[in-house]
């Protein structure tokens, strides 16, 4: 069986009566298997600092701190007791802290998304996504995205459908835009891309019915199964001649220019790989006069 440590003895028989004494325990660790769906929430850990078995980390730079670190940590979590935590102390930006996967069969299939929980200690701490091909080499590391978290846990998620690479291997690693600050990681899921289509989203900002609104940023719910967000905007309740389903990526805010005076009507429908949702409900706000 991959990642175990198996023991075993030895003794010498001599004849069919005489045998030497059992010598041992003897131990080895098989290698780690690879994976084509992963699961991990870091809870089987017992050690502070420790990371999952096949999993590595790699703390590398001319300048990275000896406090540094990249492992378990029992405070705070998403779903308790642990959590990864990046802790950069007073490392330079262009130092590497990264956690990255065992190996992975299909990150290039274009079938697979890579979900997770994810929050900073102070504002605008980010984490990069992207994958490896050797786990021990920061030079391998090619972004994929960069998610902007918050200094709440919140669910992300970063699609692979148009990952086309050779690269054996996903990794986190921390963006240091500030010293002796955090980044907490939790239920890592690499899996499937539903292949339904997402569900709508709720419009967070303007308020529905809204009126005198003073900005046209528009704002939403992100949805888990959503590779990317279309926006269609009218001055009537069906009407599309502001914006007619127009693919803004993978965001969840928008700012429309907008006219004093003006009513809006705003439909928000996320898109994964294999298409889009369809009946969700428009919300309307109206600018204030000139």
């Amino acid at each position: 069986t991959s990642n175990t440590t198996y023991k075993f003895y030895v003794r010498s028989v001599c004849s069919a009566t005489e045998s030497s004494a059992w010598t041992g325990p003897f131990t080895f660790t098989t290698a780690c298997g690879t994976y084509t769906e992963l699961s991990e929430n870091f809870d089987a850990l017992t050690v502070t600092g420790s990371i999952p078995n096949c999993w590595s980390k790699v703390l590398s730079g001319s300048t990275l701190s000896s406090y540094a670190t990249v492992g378990m940590y029992n405070y705070s979590s998403n779903s308790a007791p642990n959590n990864i935590q990046f802790y950069n102390s007073g490392s330079g930006s262009a130092d590497n802290m990264m956690l990255v996967s065992p190996i992975i069969t299909n990150l290039s299939a274009g079938t697979h998304r890579l979900r997770f929980f994810a929050k900073n200690g102070t504002a605008t701490q980010d984490l990069q996504i992207g994958t490896m091909s050797n786990p021990a080499d920061a030079t391998t590391f090619t972004v994929l995205q960069t998610v902007d978290l918050t200094t709440s846990w919140s669910e992300y998620s970063v699609s692979f459908a148009a990952y086309t690479g050779t690269n054996t291997h996903f990794a986190f690693r921390r963006l240091s835009t500030s010293t002796y600050t955090y980044v907490y990681l939790d239920n890592v899921v690499w899996e499937a891309i539903p292949t339904t289509p997402p569900a709508c989203v709720a419009i967070t900002s303007p308020a529905n019915l809204a009126e005198n609104v003073m900005s046209g940023t528009i704002t939403w719910a992100a949805s888990a199964d959503a590779t990317s967000y279309k926006i269609t905007v009218g001055t009537t309740a069906t009407g599309t001649e502001v914006l007619n389903s127009v693919d803004v990526g993978n965001v969840t805010s928008y700012n429309l220019v907008t006219e004093p005076g003006t009513t809006y009507y705003v439909t928000i429908s996320p898109v994964n790989q294999y298409g889009t949702t369809t009946g969700c409900s428009a919300i309307s706000f109206t600018t204030c006069d000139a």
